[in-house]
Order: structure tokens, then C-alpha cells, then sequence
């Protein structure tokens, strides 16, 4: 990578002085002989171990070409020939997937899918080889499959042929033209406010929600909160309202296709 003086000086003087809860330290490699360090004050209150969470996102979190820098990563680069390795067997191709240039790859709800998952569970095995444990985990809609990939429950082929299965019942059932979006506003600040048809997906925070419902409802509503000054943003979910009633009919599809993910049967000797 050339040598940018003025991106140099920029961080020296960014981490010229010292950030509450910016308790790491930094070095700037000067030569194979000479180095710098700058260390930083710890102020929190003594709590040097602060907790390491692995969060994992869901359904908006994906984007064309995701997956094209993180391949020169070789432990990247081997998860994810794992991962195309199990997708082969269902005429996948999960490198056209996270390389591709198209900005409608993720339209197909099931590329969606599929890419997600197959990110997090490389970036689980970059944390793994770092020797960075997690004191918890927490998923959102289908970051719960890496979830259960983090914790041990499903193998990589588990979590990802489950990850499969959601997408394909998403496409195999008939739904109504949905859409969901991310609120600035909390279920008890919005839930006498929303339009029929409309529901709170997900109750993020006291000051943020998701909302999930038929498209024409959910973009007049968006642009209503807008004119209010108040964030709202569509979210790409390939026109399926997530979460909501209007999802219910893709249950019997979801339950056959999760049926043929081969299951592990571990036998513990208790004696």
C-alpha cells in the first residue's frame, strides 16, 4: 500500500489525545527496527475485560460484491470454499453470489440468504483463529443461524443448507408485495400510530423498531415519518414482509425443506 503522509498525520492527530472507552493501544511500524506506541488512559472505571459479544445482523445487512475483498483473507477464502462446496449440491454458486458486480444479485431473497450467512460463518472462523471467545451471542432473523453455528448447534453444512431452506420457501410461496423498514421510534412511541396492515416486527431498542407490511402502506408511511423528521428507511427484503402475518403461509414449505438439512445425533457417555 503507498505511503500517504497526509493519512498518516490525520490518524496521529486523531489519536492525539485520548478517547473515553478508546481502550486500545496502537502502533505505527516505522521500520523492521523502530516502532511507536501511543497508549491510551483506561477510563472505565477500572473494567479493563469489558464483555465480548458476537452480534449478528439479519435480513439488510448485504450488499453486491460483499464478499470480493474478504477473499484475499486465506481463512475466509477456505470457509467459504466450504460453504460453495454445500451449496454446489443445490446448483448454487455462492462466489457469483458475494463477487458479483449485479445490484440486483440480492433480489433473489434466497442469494440473500445464502451470502449472510456464509460471511458470518467466515467471520466467526477469522475471530475463532484469533483466539477471541465470545462471553455471548445474539441473532436477529437469520443471524440466528450463525448463532447456532457460533455456539456449536449446527455444523457449517447445517447452518447453511437451513439458511437454503429459508430462502427457498420464501420463493416458493405465494405473498403478498411486502416490504419492511427501520424506524427512529420505539413499539410504545409508533403502535397507535401504524396504519392497518402495518405491524412492529421487531422491537429493536425504546427508540427503534422495524415495521413490516403490504409495500404501498409501508412507502406512504416511510415518506409520512420523513416529512416528520423522523428516520425511517426501506429495507431490502426482496418484497416479502418478514416477520408479519403475511409471512405465515411459507410454514409448511419452510418445515419440508428443513427436513431434508441432515441432522448430527450426538450420543454423550454419561457413565
Amino acid at each position: 500500500m503507498p505511503f500517504n503522509a497526509e493519512f498518516i498525520s490525520l490518524v496521529n492527530d486523531a489519536f492525539g489525545t485520548d478517547m473515553p472507552y478508546h481502550v486500545f493501544r496502537g502502533y505505527t511500524i516505522i521500520s523492521s527496527e523502530t516502532y511507536h506506541e501511543r497508549k491510551t488512559s483506561f477510563d472505565t472505571k477500572g473494567n479493563k475485560n469489558r464483555p465480548i459479544w458476537f452480534l449478528f445482523s439479519g435480513m439488510g445487512s448485504q450488499w453486491n460484491t460483499m464478499g470480493r475483498g474478504l477473499l484475499d483473507l486465506p481463512i475466509i477464502a477456505e470457509t467459504v470454499e466450504k460453504c460453495h462446496q454445500v451449496l454446489q449440491t443445490k446448483g448454487v454458486d455462492i462466489y457469483h453470489i458475494l463477487t458479483s458486480e449485479d445490484p440486483t444479485v440480492f433480489d433473489n431473497i434466497m442469494h440473500s440468504f445464502v451470502g449472510i450467512i456464509t460471511i458470518q460463518i467466515a467471520l466467526v472462523e477469522v475471530l475463532k483463529a484469533l483466539g477471541i471467545k465470545p462471553d455471548g451471542i445474539i441473532g436477529h432473523s437469520v443471524g440466528e443461524n450463525a448463532c447456532a453455528y457460533a455456539d456449536g448447534c449446527l455444523t457449517l453444512e447445517q447452518a447453511v443448507l437451513s439458511s437454503y431452506a429459508r430462502g427457498m420457501a420464501s420463493i416458493e410461496t405465494k405473498t403478498i408485495r411486502g416490504m419492511m423498514a427501520a424506524i427512529g421510534k420505539g413499539y410504545n412511541e409508533i403502535k397507535d400510530t401504524l396504519p392497518e396492515g402495518i405491524e412492529v416486527a421487531c422491537h429493536n431498542s425504546s427508540t427503534s423498531c422495524t415495521l413490516s407490511g403490504p409495500t404501498d402502506d409501508v412507502e406512504k408511511f416511510v415518506k409520512q415519518l420523513q416529512d416528520q423528521k423522523i428516520f425511517a428507511r426501506a429495507v431490502n427484503v426482496a418484497n416479502i414482509a418478514y416477520h408479519s402475518k403475511h409471512i405465515a403461509p411459507a410454514a409448511p414449505n419452510l418445515l419440508r425443506r428443513l427436513r431434508e438439512v441432515p441432522i448430527q445425533i450426538i450420543i454423550y457417555d454419561l457413565n
